[in-house]
């Protein structure tokens, strides 16, 4: 899977992304900001996956076309189907 970051160049006290071209002061200060804004906002969460064993899961996961639509969709019907359980 390709990255989506942008490239960064370096040239003196600038950093120049695809979009703009930034101090280096500037830059470091929104980067801070994104990953403050980041670990305040969101949660990551990581498996891993045998190859040997978990093959075709790992093939059916790759063919999603949004995985991470594909789980949180699982979670929430899963939370649903246990609501009307404990009903």
């Amino acid at each position: 899977m390709k990255s989506t970051k942008p490239k960064l160049i370096k040239k003196r006290n600038k950093v120049i992304t695809q979009s703009r071209s930034w101090t280096k002061e500037a830059f470091e200060s929104y980067r801070e900001y994104q990953i403050r804004y980041t670990r305040e906002n969101y949660r990551t969460f990581t498996i891993r996956l045998s190859r040997e064993k978990d093959g075709d899961l790992i093939e059916w996961f790759e063919s999603q076309e949004n995985f991470a639509n594909y789980i949180r969709e699982l979670g929430l019907k899963d939370m649903k189907k246990n609501k009307s359980r404990k009903k």
